[in-house]
């Protein structure tokens, strides 16, 4: 098998993603297993797939380790994040965990969905 390694897919498509792609494309030709390896989330990635028609070629790494499904539902964003912040100690305040009086989690929302986490010290 072979991996492309990127940032991620994103729905405004860069030059490095359509290299990417047409990557795969000589791969199919010429019969050789390949596969595109994306570091960062991207809750929008099934329409960036779907347009760049690389859908089941796509791992990402985040979900790889954390056994997640790859294609998540987006009602599975507030329960997760109830989950994120309710930590023994913490107050919640709004998307972010206090402690002590200092942000401690601040989860990160786009269009009302999870983004991403900071954990802070």
């Amino acid at each position: 098998m072979n991996y492309f390694i990127t940032s991620r897919e994103d729905i405004k498509t860069s030059a490095i993603e359509l290299a990417q792609v047409k990557r795969l494309q000589i791969f199919d030709y010429l019969h050789q297993p390949a596969k595109i390896v994306t570091m960062y989330y991207n809750f929008a990635h099934l329409d960036a797939e779907n347009k760049l028609g690389t859908s089941g070629r796509v791992i990402n790494l985040f979900q790889f380790y954390q056994r997640l499904p790859y294609h998540m539902d987006p009602n599975f964003d507030q329960p997760l994040i109830k989950q994120i912040l309710n930590v023994p100690g913490y107050q919640v305040k709004g998307n972010q965990a206090e402690r002590n009086g200092k942000v401690r989690i601040r989860v990160n929302q786009d269009n009302n969905r999870l983004y991403y986490v900071d954990y802070l010290e």
